[in-house]
């Protein structure tokens, strides 16, 4: 019986040491991978309004805009917050990274 619950105590050790959670500056790829989805999904919104067509005027596409955009954001927020929880409670700071990289990836299309 003792043995028994020693294997078990060591597997639930072993089980949760395996289990992963974002920390600041490494967050797990699911946590990443919704952040950049729901990014590039807002930024795609803008397509077909006045704004969009104004950035596609420019010769800028939303898609490349979007991709660029929320790759840069998604380093930077990653580097500020513990996860996609709390980014999510700091709108007026995740904004304010969103509007940087938009306008860095703007600069960085237009160029091309």
């Amino acid at each position: 019986m003792k043995k028994g619950l020693f294997i078990l105590a060591v597997a639930s050790m072993a089980l949760m040491g395996s289990c992963k959670s974002s920390k600041k500056g490494a967050w797990t790829d699911g946590d990443k991978k919704s952040f950049t989805k729901d990014c590039e999904a807002e930024i795609v919104k803008v397509k077909d309004t006045p704004d969009g067509k104004t950035i596609e005027s420019m010769g800028v596409k939303i898609e490349d805009l979007a991709q660029k955009a929320c790759d840069c954001a998604i380093k930077k927020i990653e580097s500020n917050y513990e996860n996609l929880k709390e980014a999510d409670k700091d709108s007026k700071g995740t904004k304010a990274i969103g509007t940087e990289c938009g306008a860095e990836a703007m600069k960085e299309l237009m160029k091309k």
